[in-house]
């Protein structure tokens, strides 16, 4: 006999084929309905897990959040999952993911002093290896997922033990069969979830009610359960939850299979769609982790500081979301995700450039003017910069240099103004810097120098098929070399795309190739070479 835990709950979409809105409408709608269906069925469990939709409800109806509350405490809804939302599993950055948990861990924490240990990504597009230790590092001991399906992946069994690389933490995974929706019982949904079980292992997961939009398990659906706990022949439907699942087969997880490595691959095509939204949630990442870095050097960080940038994080957090990040939501609901992502850009600016002016004034008086940079970055920086320092309007003396902390002369080039009217000298300075992570440089401008640094640019030089001054060489046949750094030269082709936008049924494109570009030889116009694609 195996033992069917039947898991209640709904798939919100926040952002879809509908804007925030209507994610907020559906959240609020759901939790109502969940609520009334465990009033009226005492025998009844819900699962709902993302900490976004908990922060919903109780911000705009704390009554049902009470009463979820008590549904909680009674141990009728269970909080799974626990990140602020289900993100794409795919794009975010290693700080990016250990963000979104932490966003949901410290919500679940603060507001119902739990964190559950279940990890819940049903409908994220595949699951990297480092997430394996992403959820051990933050306590969570379980996994469930449902892509890659069987037809995309095989897998030994439904439930196995994940690892992501050879020597990663292991987490128990659950492959959820079919689909995580359903609006009634139905046979073969049921025994889809009793299939490819290891051996010895007596329980599965089968999950029921609406979904995408929002809804939940129905009177209709709840009732089935209830008539057809004995119906199908060697099952048993039961009420349950995650955490009563894994708990079931815990004795007999040494004995399930081990997978190692990434679970891939659904809907690959996502990742090329909207190049926007994949640019808008890695600044927005990588400006916060910034931000975060600039204040813990701040002397004086505003009193506000750490709860703005928790809720900033938070709309990153949202913005993961599989169907946002993969760009497969509205265009429409595209022009609101990125005036939230431009608000936090917007914070992370004034939260740096504030912190560092605060910094600044530390800095004993100079007579000389000077450059401050600063490497608000966990890794060294050793690359070339821009600046437009302000020296007055004034005629440019015909020497001058810039003098490092400890008086050694920097070398650096002058470049044109971003602005056609020039106010006033030099213009502006390209130079190579070099700087720890957290450390501040501060280089200062030598107007008595009685040799120049500065630089000119170098000649350029030409010939069939390649173009190259003292920096830069590009050779049509190999590509582009700057010092250690080789790229090659971009191969473009017309290809037919027939799939839709997450590119489902595929994994490659193999069909005809109708063109490919082809490239014209350097021409050079007023010292400057230039590469252009000619059509074939």
């Amino acid at each position: 006999m195996i033992t069917i835990h039947m898991i209640l709950h709904a798939h919100l979409d926040p952002i879809w084929l509908w804007p925030w809105q209507a994610g907020l409408d559906e959240a609020l709608a759901t939790c109502r309905s969940a609520c009334d269906r465990l009033d009226n069925n005492p025998d009844a469990i819900f699962t709902q897990g993302e900490a976004w939709v908990y922060q919903q409800v109780e911000m705009h109806d704390p009554e049902l959040f009470a009463r979820i509350r008590g549904h909680v405490d009674a141990g009728r809804w269970e909080i799974t999952g626990g990140w602020w939302i289900q993100p794409d599993c795919n794009a975010p950055g290693g700080v990016g993911f250990e963000k979104q948990i932490a966003c949901g861990k410290n919500y679940f924490l603060d507001r119902f002093g739990q964190f559950p240990e279940v990890a819940f990504n049903a409908d994220s597009f595949g699951h990297a290896a480092t997430l394996p230790g992403y959820m051990a590092a933050a306590g969570q001991k379980y996994y469930i997922m449902m892509r890659p399906q069987e037809h995309e992946m095989t897998l030994p069994s439904r439930l196995f033990r994940w690892r992501g690389y050879a020597d990663s933490p292991e987490i128990a995974t659950f492959r959820i069969a079919r689909s995580y929706n359903a609006s009634r019982i139905e046979e073969d949904h049921v025994r889809a979830a009793a299939s490819d079980l290891p051996d010895g292992i007596q329980h599965t997961m089968c999950f029921g009610g609406i979904g995408d939009h929002g809804g939940g398990p129905s009177e209709a659906l709840i009732a089935d359960i209830r008539d057809q706990a004995n119906a199908f022949e060697g099952l048993r439907l039961q009420f349950s939850s995650p955490s009563r699942f894994f708990a079931a087969v815990a004795a007999d997880l040494h004995r399930v299979p081990q997978v190692t490595g990434e679970l891939q691959f659904h809907a690959i095509g996502c990742y090329t769609v909207h190049r926007p939204i994949k640019l808008g949630v890695k600044r927005g990442e990588q400006a916060l982790e910034q931000a975060e870095t600039a204040l813990r050097a701040d002397p004086k960080p505003p009193a506000n500081a750490t709860s703005d940038l928790e809720e900033h994080w938070r709309t990153v957090a949202f913005m993961q979301f599989h169907d946002t990040l993969g760009g497969t939501c509205l265009p429409s609901a595209y022009r609101q995700v990125d005036a939230h992502l431009g608000a936090v850009l917007a914070f992370a600016d004034k939260a740096m450039h504030g912190s560092l002016r605060r910094q600044l004034t530390a800095l004993p008086d100079d007579p000389r003017q000077r450059l401050v940079f600063f490497n608000a970055s966990d890794q060294m920086f050793n690359d070339w910069v821009e600046a437009e320092p302000w020296m007055g309007m004034r005629g440019c003396p015909e020497t001058f240099s810039l003098l490092d902390e400890n008086d050694a002369p920097v070398p650096f080039q002058l470049l044109h103004p971003e602005a056609i009217v020039r106010m006033g000298w030099p213009g502006r300075i390209l130079l190579r810097l070099q700087a720890e992570p957290g450390q501040l440089r501060v280089l200062r401008i030598n107007e008595q120098a009685s040799t120049s640094t500065m630089t000119t640019a170098s000649t350029l030089e030409g010939g069939p098929g390649w173009a190259a001054n003292s920096c830069l060489h590009a050779d049509l046949s190999k590509g582009i070399r700057a010092e250690k750094l080789a790229l090659q030269m971009p191969q473009l082709s017309l290809l037919d795309d027939c799939t839709d936008t997450w590119s489902h049924g595929i994994s490659r494109y193999t069909g005809e190739t109708h063109a490919s570009a082809c490239w014209n030889a350097p021409a050079t116009t007023s010292g400057m070479a230039r590469l252009a694609p000619r059509s074939s």
